[in-house]
């Protein structure tokens, strides 16, 4: 298992039913999360880099609706903004929006379909040249 799957994992058992959903807002975020989970797959769990970002955005979105005193948005605000992402932990560059949520990119299939057309079209290409 990919740290990236092991932590979108840990997210889904978080968001899923180890912390109590205090607010309706919290328990709509928790069935959209559920929903979009249902159909993520095992390899885009473990190699799709925008699957993680949305994931982390739920988690956002959910804390942000879950937190009713003060303190905890404070706290949720405070992490959000300012606590270690999974990049910086690796060395790498913070790569969150002023708000605290991501950017998700192209997800693989996004990725990947440009490339197998090309692919294909240069594949005829090359026949229709091999013919003459």
């Amino acid at each position: 298992m990919t740290e990236q799957a092991a932590n979108i994992e840990a997210i889904e058992r978080y968001i899923g039913g180890q912390v109590p959903v205090k607010t309706a807002d919290a328990a709509r975020v928790r069935d959209d999360f559920l929903r979009y989970m249902a159909g993520v797959g095992t390899f885009a769990r473990e190699f799709d880099s925008s699957v993680y970002d949305r994931v982390r955005n739920f988690k956002l979105a959910f804390n942000r609706a879950n937190a009713t005193t003060a303190e905890e948005k404070a706290a949720v605000e405070e992490q959000a903004l300012h606590g270690l992402s999974s990049e910086e932990l690796r060395g790498e560059g913070d790569r969150r929006q002023t708000d605290g949520s991501y950017v998700p990119g192209p997800s693989l299939g996004e990725r990947f379909v440009p490339v197998a057309i090309g692919a294909g079209a240069l594949a005829l290409l090359l026949l229709l040249v091999k013919r003459r």
